[in-house]
């Protein structure tokens, strides 16, 4: 009976008795335990469900993060865009005078260089190095874009003296871009001379319709030429630069061609692993 009783007692218990009922050891019997939910993320409402793995990777880039081109400065051998010494004169007393920047026209008649300064239509702003010439008051002289607010001086006019300063000024995006005003009581004449541009690169993301989902301004449109083949057109010639194309999924292959009828557009082709043309969201981005 007794004997009974303490197999009974270590069955219940555990324990395990040695020679003459000493204690040897003890164990705990072991309970399946029910997994905890993962708590659901702030703002999750009641019975949401986990988004689909296959939906997510398919899913169109998200509106609200487009990305934003950032602008690269290039700089360039000083090169002269206007001398009122040399043509125009000098500035009338509190007057605008409005320059050419970009592009290759218009500068032989402002003093400039024949041709221009290579400073593409698509630059923003631009590092001056100016010199205030010939000035009967005392003042400043502003430079902005044209079109837009004169801001602060930022080179001071003194009679009988050449004055200089530099800096970086925004410009218009086209035809005479930069306007210079002469904040003083009299006539001054003054010299613009660029060290560099800041210029948005050429890069976009093309949507499968064929029309610029993000990217910057330098990309002036697209066009989907027939099923997985796209145009994209740029504001430069871009028939000798390098050009790196990829889907914004990655189990398409991109191929592109910049020998066109037209040197300012890169075609781009998209085709599924069998070779299958097929519209989907790109990359573009052309180094020249």
């Amino acid at each position: 009976m007794a004997r009974s009783v303490i197999v009974a007692i270590i069955f219940a218990t555990g324990l395990v008795l040695g020679v003459g009922g000493t204690i040897v050891s003890h164990s705990t019997a072991i309970v399946p335990s029910v997994e905890s939910p993962v708590p659901r993320p702030p703002g999750t409402p009641e019975g949401a469900r986990e988004p689909d793995a296959v939906a997510v990777a398919l899913a169109p880039p998200p509106i609200q993060r487009r990305p934003q081109a950032e602008t690269t400065f290039v700089p360039i051998s000083p090169c002269r865009i206007a001398d009122t010494r040399v043509a125009g004169g000098a500035i009338a007393a509190n007057a605008t005078r409005a320059f050419y920047v970009q592009g290759t026209s218009g500068f032989l008649p402002q003093g400039g260089t024949v041709g221009g300064c290579d400073i593409p239509a698509g630059a923003t702003a631009v590092a001056l190095s100016a010199a205030v010439t010939d000035a009967g008051a005392a003042g400043n002289m502003t430079a902005y874009p044209t079109g837009g607010s004169s801001g602060s001086g930022f080179i001071n006019v003194t009679p009988g003296q050449v004055t200089r300063a530099s800096g970086t000024f925004a410009i218009a995006p086209s035809g005479k871009s930069l306007t210079v005003r002469n904040r003083s009581g009299a006539p001054a004449g003054i010299v613009l001379d660029v060290q560099g541009y800041y210029v948005p690169p050429l890069e976009a993301m093309i949507d499968p319709a064929g029309t610029p989902y993000s990217g910057s301004s330098r990309v002036l449109g697209a066009t989907q030429v027939s099923t997985g083949v796209y145009d994209v057109r740029f504001d430069r010639q871009v028939v000798y630069c390098s050009v790196v194309a990829s889907t914004y999924f990655s189990q398409f292959t991109v191929s592109t061609d910049t020998y066109l009828w037209a040197d300012d557009r890169v075609r781009v082709k998209i085709t599924t692993a069998t070779g299958a043309p097929v519209n989907e969201y790109f990359y573009i981005i052309v180094s020249c």
